[in-house]
């Protein structure tokens, strides 16, 4: 077995090196054969391209802002409708009260999985936490106020 295996091994091995000496073959003649043909080229071959004159840019985009791929709808400014503070507050749950010096609070947006460490007066999205109390805190938006329990699980 041990003999097969060497034996195809050695095979292997002289197949490898007649690869790399074939590549390194082609590397060389493709080489002089770049060479020969550039020195073939003569500049007077090269009159038979033309300059194309190109369109104004103007041009360009007027074709593109048309075109169905880049066309923007022109809309009129929907009435925005300010969803009411219940359910803005829907995915934010009050999952802890920190009592100390400065009290905090842990509130968690269920959404995106994120709790937010917030203290009295300091914003939370676009909320602001207005007061802590002992089992639950007042959040406010525009104006605005609801108070969230603590979610006891």
């Amino acid at each position: 077995m041990r003999q097969v295996e060497g034996a195809a091994g050695f095979v292997f091995l002289i197949l490898t090196g007649f690869v790399a000496l074939y590549t390194v073959f082609e590397v060389v003649q493709f080489s002089f054969a770049l060479r020969a043909d550039s020195a073939r080229i003569k500049p007077i071959d090269l009159k038979g391209f033309q300059m194309i004159q190109l369109e104004p840019l103007e041009k360009y985009q007027q074709e593109f802002s048309t075109h169905a791929l880049f066309y923007q709808p022109k809309t009129t400014d929907p009435i925005q409708r300010v969803a009411p503070l219940d359910e803005m507050l829907k995915p934010y749950v009050l999952s802890g009260i920190v009592q100390g010096v400065e009290p905090e609070a842990l509130i968690q947006n269920t959404l995106t999985r994120q709790t937010h460490f917030v203290q009295e007066e300091e914003q939370f999205d676009q909320f602001t936490l207005v007061k802590i109390k002992e089992h639950s805190v007042v959040v406010e938006y525009n104006g605005e106020q609801k108070e969230l329990q603590l979610n006891y699980v």
